[in-house]
């Protein structure tokens, strides 16, 4: 994600919420109850890589195989962002 504020780059990892994830059914990406993420890979979840833009490693359960599901990024604003992925 890259995330700014009236147009300025947001480095404050505070800014940041939640993250979760629930299965959706893949046609109509309407969902069922959220999941929270608590499964990470790499340094650590959450990445500021700079001006603003933010990585999240993620190791998903191979429970996922054959879902759909989106995946929602909470900020301290209480604005939500969702990110949709298929999983083979």
């Amino acid at each position: 994600w890259r995330i700014t504020l009236n147009g300025a780059p947001v480095s404050d990892p505070n800014s940041f919420v939640a993250l979760t994830s629930r299965m959706v059914n893949c046609t109509t990406l309407t969902g069922l109850p959220v999941d929270t993420i608590e499964t990470y890979s790499g340094n650590s979840g959450l990445q500021y890589t700079g001006d603003g833009n933010w990585q999240f490693n993620w190791k998903t359960p191979k429970s996922y195989a054959s879902q759909c599901r989106t995946m929602t990024l909470t900020l301290n604003d209480g604005s939500t962002h969702d990110a949709d992925f298929t999983f083979k």
